[in-house]
Order: C-alpha cells, then structure tokens, then sequence
C-alpha cells in the first residue's frame, strides 16, 4: 500500500459525544496529523472537525427502533459507497455496515444469543441485530477485526469460528497526556456511565454506604445518570451527589473513579482518570484492566463488600500519580502499521 493513503470511517455521529464516537473523533484526526487522507459517512458531524477531514452526511434516520434507525444508516452508506468507491480507499466502519474492509468492535457482542432455544421466537429486532453483527464481522469484503479489548477478541472468535480467515488486531483507545492536579485527596469518589446497570452503580452505592459507615467524610458524584432512572431511594442516600450529563469530566476535581461493571468491553473512562491522577477501583470484567496500570485495584464482580471497601481505603492513602497507557498518536500509528497495512483494496470486488 502506497503512502499516502486514503481510509474511510463510518460511524453515525461524527463527533466527541460517546465512547465509541470519541474513539472514531481522535482516531481520524490523528490519522490526518501522520499524513493519512480520511473521509467520514456518517449522519451527524461535529462542527468543530478538522476541516481538512472529507465528510459525507447522510439523511438521519428516525432514532427509534434502534435497530430500524441502524438498517437505514446501513443502506444509506452503501448507497455513497457504490456512488463513489474509488475515492474512499480503504473502508474502515465502526457501526454495523456492510461492504467494509475494517472493523472496529468497540461493544459486548450478542451473538451468545442465538444458540438460545427460544431465539426462533424472538422479535425482528434482536435477529435483526444479530444478522447486522454477522456481517460486520464476517462479511465477504471484511479483512480486518480490531475488539478494543482481548476480551472481547476472545468472545468474537469463540462465537463466529469464520474469524480465523480474518486478521484479527486487539486496538485498544488512547489518551490524552496528563491532566495535572496539585491537591491533597479528600475522600472524593466519582461514577461515570450512562448506562449505569452494566456498568454497576448499584454496586457503587453500596461501596459509599460501606465508606460512610466508617468515615462521614467519604462521599461519591454520579456523572453521566439520569437521577430520574434510578430507584427513589438511592437519590435521597447521604454522600451520594447526582449531576447528570456532563460533555467533559472534571476528573481533577476527585480522588477515585469507581467502576464495579458487570460487563464493559473496555471502559475509556479508567485510562481518562488515571491520566488525571485518580486511583481506580474496577471491576475484573473492564477490558481495561488488561493494560499495564499503576494504582488501580481490581476486583471479582462478586467481591465482598469489605474487599471493594478495603481497595478504595488503601487507594486513597496513595500518592496521586499520573500515567498515561498510550497516546492517540500510538494507536493511529497501530492502525497504519497493524492493521490498515494488511487491507487489499481492489475496487472492483468491492
């Protein structure tokens, strides 16, 4: 493959407003900056892209059902790409698309779920996202699998055995240098995530309960919930703050980032708070704890409380230190090295 190279990303929003969406954002403009030509198909762009950045937008779907709203994108995109396919070079999709040459699997995959007995009785929408899963992954045109994490990796190739065809390149995110912070802790504990079942808030909660039983001084911030989604009970609980969305996290402003999910493909979130100077207590299910972190505990899902209790209280006693796993210039270059280097493009065949 000859330099410079043309690669094109497909996502929906085009944009810093999600964890996968914030991957696709850094990642393309990195790609600019090491002399990478790029496009984006997407529905939404953020305004404030590089303007060197090609972007196609096409017509928004109805957003709800999901998987409606995902078909649509789905033929939307292909619709640009048999239009203009010579200009894209290689197609690299981070949603569930179709003629693509890379994909990014960022999420848990769902395809355990169709071994289930009762899937024949299943609603079109969960074969309908079962079906857009197999052909991400293993689509004809598909060359390259890059899962954010090897736990995912090892889902995917136990659950579509059509994978050992593929090259299939672990990528996990970057993350901005240290955010700096010149403060004694205080016993501040943060929650970020949206989608606060998987990602444990119940367990949270029960860890500050645990703290403030023995130090009143403990208290814990929810970002990211909607405090109207969550039981009444646990919105009137002492030490427990709730400030909703946020677009950026003040991680400075805390001490430890609490993250006990049941279930998180990679978790950006732990990389961000380190790189700010916050210990980390997680969960063993957080793809990243696969990388090499200093001051982070990890623990078994089904930890006793008086574990979960003990890890916070000695992360607390630490130090803050600063770290940062890998820039967003060390996974652009992955992806130029590892991964865009193994695509053949033959525009006929496409």
């Amino acid at each position: 493959m000859r330099e410079p190279y043309t690669v094109t990303h497909i996502v929906r929003r085009f944009g810093p407003v999600g964890g996968m969406e914030n991957f696709v954002w850094r990642l393309v403009h990195q790609l600019l900056e090491n002399g990478v030509r790029c496009w984006v198909i997407c529905e939404t762009a953020d305004p404030g892209a590089d303007p060197r950045i090609q972007i196609v937008t096409v017509e928004p779907a109805i957003p709800r059902p999901r998987w409606r709203a995902m078909r649509h994108f789905q033929q939307r995109v292909e619709t640009v790409l048999d239009a203009r396919r010579e200009q894209f070079g290689i197609v690299h999709s981070h949603e569930r698309c179709l003629s693509h040459q890379v994909t990014t699997f960022h999420g848990p995959p769902m395809g355990h779920l169709r071994h289930a007995p009762w899937y024949r009785r299943w609603s079109r929408r969960v074969r309908a996202w079962l079906d857009m899963e197999i052909e991400e992954l293993v689509a004809r045109h598909v060359q390259v699998v890059c899962p954010v994490s090897g736990g995912i990796r090892s889902s995917l190739e136990a659950l579509y055995p059509a994978l050992q065809d593929r090259s299939v390149v672990v990528t996990w995110p970057g993350v901005d240098q240290p955010m700096y912070r010149r403060c004694e802790r205080k016993k501040r504990l943060l929650f970020v995530g949206k989608e606060w079942k998987r990602k444990g808030l119940d367990r949270a909660v029960e860890i500050i309960q645990a703290l403030r039983a023995t130090d009143s001084g403990y208290t814990l911030t929810v970002m990211g919930v909607d405090p109207t989604e969550v039981p009444s009970r646990w919105r009137r609980l002492d030490g427990v703050i709730w400030v909703g969305w946020k677009p950026s996290v003040p991680y400075a402003d805390y001490d430890i980032l609490l993250h006990p999910a049941r279930q998180e493909p990679f978790g950006m979130v732990v990389l961000e708070a380190r790189a700010a100077g916050l210990g980390c207590v997680i969960s063993d299910t957080v793809g990243a704890s696969e990388c090499d972190l200093q001051d982070i505990s990890i623990l078994a899902g089904d930890a006793a409380m008086s574990e979960w209790v003990r890890a916070t209280q000695a992360l607390i006693d630490q130090p803050i230190s600063y770290q940062v796993s890998q820039s967003w210039d060390d996974v652009a270059t992955q992806y130029i090295q590892q991964v865009y280097a193994l695509v053949q493009v033959n525009i006929t065949d496409t």
